[in-house]
């Protein structure tokens, strides 16, 4: 199995450049704040403890952030989110190869699972992205089949895959601007993602 914690790792270069004062952040469009980029009021058990170190710093995200970063359990729960909401329903156990793990989590981290504005499933449209450059049958279910083609690729062709892909979320992400003009802020940032793997 690709290694989840390096993955994570990642996902934490990407989401605050592995930054402790950075753990909690407010995007310009949202309201609410993000902790290790989760919705600490809708998804985690512990949010009241965020909310807690958010007040007593008086609304200041980066002391409240380097107050929470040396909560253990916290971060375990975070841990936690992560892999049951993301790792497990994209299939990653099976995959050995991590960029290619890294890839589809940096992914699905950024623009979430479940079904999008038009009706597409996101976590299949990732997938089916997967299986088209691998060669395996494009029904958006990463299984055995298809983990196996991902798992006997050499370092060269995982290049040329995570180049592909990212063209592949580069294009989503497009479509996302085209849909509404006000995430347009948003795309360079996005194709920036697309690219760190």
């Amino acid at each position: 199995m690709a290694d989840f914690n390096k993955v994570m790792n990642t996902i934490w270069e990407v989401e605050h450049n592995s930054n402790p004062k950075k753990i909690l952040h407010k995007n310009p469009t949202e309201r609410k704040f993000t902790f290790y980029g989760v919705y600490p009021h809708t998804k985690l058990k512990s949010y009241r403890k965020i909310e807690q170190a958010f007040l007593r710093t008086r609304g200041n995200l980066k002391r409240a952030s380097l107050i929470l970063s040396k909560d253990k359990k916290l971060y375990q729960e975070v841990l936690y989110f992560y892999y049951k909401n993301f790792w497990k329903p994209l299939g990653l156990d099976r995959v050995r190869n991590t960029t290619v793990a890294k890839e589809l989590m940096i992914f699905a981290v950024n623009i979430g699972l479940g079904t999008d504005w038009r009706g597409i499933n996101r976590q299949k449209y990732m997938v089916k992205c997967v299986q088209e450059l691998v060669g395996a049958t494009p029904d958006g279910i990463l299984g055995e089949k298809t983990a196996y083609r991902i798992n006997l690729m050499t370092p060269y062709e995982t290049e040329v895959f995570s180049k592909k892909f990212d063209q592949c979320e580069i294009s989503f992400y497009k479509n996302l601007v085209f849909a509404s003009k006000r995430l347009r802020i948003y795309l360079r940032g996005w194709k920036n993602r697309a690219r760190y793997v």
